[in-house]
């Protein structure tokens, strides 16, 4: 039967919040400011820490392992925090989940393109250097098609990422509503082992050739898989899959064996480096076979970090990432993602104009280039995100109002979907024997995520 609580509330459930979570977002957005810092100076190689960095990105590839571990928390999260909506409310509001993906992502989003189209006007060389082509594919970026088009030709291509998030987010509440109506576990296991396998044909047949994803120019296999977005599906899969157990409370007693923690993290740093070796010995894991498993791998290792930290809240690992400066970066790590290319373009920009040793420029650029990016990330949140993710809690629970100052409250109740108690898993809802056994994990369903 359905467990009758009060409605979801930000003020309820903001102490419930993971602190390690807000560290995983972090080291996610900082993976990826790492693996694009480029310097324009040829004689950095000369730098011995340069060489170093230079090496560890090419070989792991923090940009990619940065990507995917954002996409699979993101599934743990929004599964965690769907179920929790059907267990308290008995409904699972599509329209809701919509506006609160809006009202997250959007409003800096569409801050970011306004400030690289002005960018694009007056630096265009250093901007994108494709002269100004770029005006005329401007219009792929508003409506979240750049996955699908010339990501790679310009540096505003980096916004890719967001492409393939908004999809899922379009398909993630429709697939949950079937899945929870199907009312059988073997139907769910079912439907997403035929996901997962479809993500591996399409990467096949796109790796073959048979497939050219990416439109308006001929692009490698590379990257019709990396781009796109059935890629990832097997991805967002075990995220979801990693929300579930969460929520049933299932025994993960295995993940707290010592030595699994640094198992998943070898894991993940091998997977993650092998298409670089794959590719130098061409084997049978070179080229696009490697991303055959590559994805699913990387997606089922990191889901498994994410119900390790926390099933070990007591590790030197979580603590650190639970502590204040990574959860304060973690808060505004979807900034430092978006402006972290512009504040390498300005801060690069002006360094080629400084006349320095290669030592001194790398040292003075890096750390511009960092301080920047965060300073940026820092005043965008107070200024453009805060102000509508405060807003978001209007969207949590039974009160369909909006909460937009300026414009009658309205309801719509075309995008709600409600769920027969029949429907919803009793695991869901634990017994207080397992409350107790579970009291040291704090459920991600109970607190309103700021991002």
């Amino acid at each position: 039967m359905l467990m009758k609580t009060d409605a979801v509330s930000g003020a309820d459930t903001q102490k419930n919040w993971i602190p390690a979570i807000d560290g995983c977002r972090a080291i996610a957005a900082l993976a990826v400011v790492v693996d694009h810092y480029q310097p324009w100076r040829d004689d950095l190689s000369d730098v011995a820490l340069f060489r170093v960095w230079h090496a560890a990105c090419g070989l792991f590839g923090f940009g990619a392992l940065g990507v995917i571990f954002f996409f699979a928390l993101s599934s743990f999260l929004l599964t965690s925090l769907s179920l929790r909506e059907i267990a308290e409310t008995g409904q699972f509001s599509i329209r809701k989940f919509y506006t609160r993906r809006m009202l997250r992502i959007w409003p800096l989003y569409y801050t970011i393109l306004a400030v690289y189209f002005v960018l694009g006007l007056f630096i265009t060389k250093q901007f994108n250097g494709v002269g100004n082509q770029w005006a005329a594919e401007f219009w792929i970026y508003p409506l979240f098609l750049q996955n699908w088009f010339n990501v790679t030709r310009w540096d505003m291509g980096i916004l890719w990422t967001l492409g393939v998030e908004e999809q899922f987010y379009i398909l993630f509440p429709w697939v949950l509503s079937l899945l929870l109506l199907l009312r059988s576990r073997s139907a769910t296991t079912l439907v997403l082992i035929v996901v997962v396998i479809a993500a591996s044909i399409f990467r096949i047949a796109v790796g073959s050739g048979a497939i050219q994803p990416i439109f308006w120019y001929k692009a490698l296999p590379i990257h019709g898989i990396y781009f796109s977005t059935f890629s990832y599906l097997d991805v967002f899969v075990a995220g979801a899959i990693a929300g579930w157990f969460y929520v049933n409370r299932l025994s993960l007693a295995v993940l707290q064996l010592p030595g699994i923690g640094m198992l998943i993290v070898a894991t993940i740093l091998t997977v993650g480096s092998s298409p670089t070796w794959g590719i130098a010995k061409e084997n049978l894991l070179g080229d696009a076979n490697i991303y055959l498993v590559y994805y699913t791998l990387l997606g089922a290792s990191f889901a498994a970090g994410i119900l390790w930290l926390c099933a070990n809240p007591q590790s030197t690992l979580v603590r650190f990432l639970s502590s204040r400066t990574m959860r304060r970066l973690g808060q505004v790590s979807f900034g430092i993602y978006m402006w972290h290319i512009i504040a390498k373009v300005i801060v690069l920009t002006i360094c080629e104009k400084i006349q320095m040793s290669a030592p001194t420029y790398f040292a003075v650029s890096t750390a511009c280039y960092f301080g920047l990016t965060i300073g940026l990330a820092l005043l965008s949140y107070r200024f453009v995100e805060r102000p509508w993710i405060a807003r978001k809690s209007a969207f949590y629970g039974t009160d369909n109002r909006f909460a937009f100052p300026c414009v009658r409250p309205i309801r719509v109740r075309a995008l709600s979907l409600r769920i027969p108690p029949a429907s919803i898993d009793p695991a869901v809802i634990p017994s207080p024997v397992d409350q107790n056994r579970w009291a040291h994990w704090r459920n991600p369903m109970d607190m309103i995520r700021q991002g």
